[in-house]
């Protein structure tokens, strides 16, 4: 099945974004890490693991050099925020 054209517009939008504000000296990282994401989101409540995963492989290459390297995704969860759905993560490694 084919990424929606949706999908192909966010992953632009967050692989641009979050290159601008990573230390590219430090990134991506090649270890185990933890990550904690905040998804603020719009409209109807999309399914956590479908969202992790997304975020998971549109970092690929950014934050980390393989998904597989995500040990947990604890305390991340769903709010939403109609006005500014935004996606803020923490990571430890």
């Amino acid at each position: 099945m084919l990424p929606s054209e949706a999908y192909e517009e966010w992953k632009t939008m967050a692989r641009y974004d979050a290159m601008c504000q990573v230390d590219k000296r430090a990134f991506p990282i090649a270890e185990p890490c933890e990550v904690c994401a905040s998804i603020y989101y719009k409209g109807r409540r999309p399914d956590l693991d479908n969202v992790l995963a997304s975020i998971g492989d549109a970092m690929e290459g950014i934050l980390w050099t393989d998904d597989n390297l995500i040990m947990s995704w604890d305390g991340s969860r769903l709010t939403k925020d109609n006005e500014n759905p935004r996606v803020e993560m923490v990571l430890k490694w």
